[in-house]
C-alpha cells in the first residue's frame, strides 16, 4: 500500500468536503448533498483502509473519529429535514382539504339562500 497516496486523499476528500459544506453555508441552502455526504464517506472508509493496513498517528485517529461524527451528523440531520418536509407538506395538504371544504360549504350555503 501507498501511504502517502492514501493520507493525501484524504487530505483531498476533506478539503473537498468542507468547501462544499462552507459554499452551501454562504448560499444559506442545506449543507447536506449527497455529494458531500458521498464525499464524506470516502474520508470514513479510506481511514478504515489505512487502519487494517498500518497503524494509525494520534492526530490520523482523531480525524477518523471527526469525520465518523460528521457523517451521523449529516445523516441525522437528513433525516430530521425528510421528516419536518414530511410534516409540513402534510400540514398543507390538510389546510388545503380545510379550505376546499369551506369553500364547499360557503357555495352549498350560497345555493341555500337563492
Amino acid at each position: 500500500y501507498d501511504y502517502n497516496a492514501i493520507v493525501s486523499s484524504l487530505t483531498q476528500h476533506r478539503t473537498n468536503f468542507l468547501s462544499q459544506r462552507t459554499k452551501a453555508e454562504n448560499k444559506k441552502s442545506s449543507p447536506i448533498t449527497e455529494e458531500a455526504l458521498t464525499t464524506l464517506q470516502t474520508c470514513v472508509d479510506l481511514f478504515t483502509d489505512l487502519s487494517t493496513k498500518c497503524p494509525m498517528t494520534p492526530m490520523l485517529w482523531m480525524r477518523y473519529a471527526h469525520d465518523a461524527a460528521l457523517v451521523i451528523q449529516e445523516l441525522t440531520m437528513m433525516q430530521q429535514l425528510q421528516q419536518t418536509e414530511v410534516v409540513v407538506a402534510a400540514a398543507a395538504a390538510a389546510e388545503g382539504e380545510t379550505q376546499t371544504d369551506a369553500k364547499r360549504e360557503v357555495a352549498k350555503k350560497g345555493a341555500e339562500t337563492r
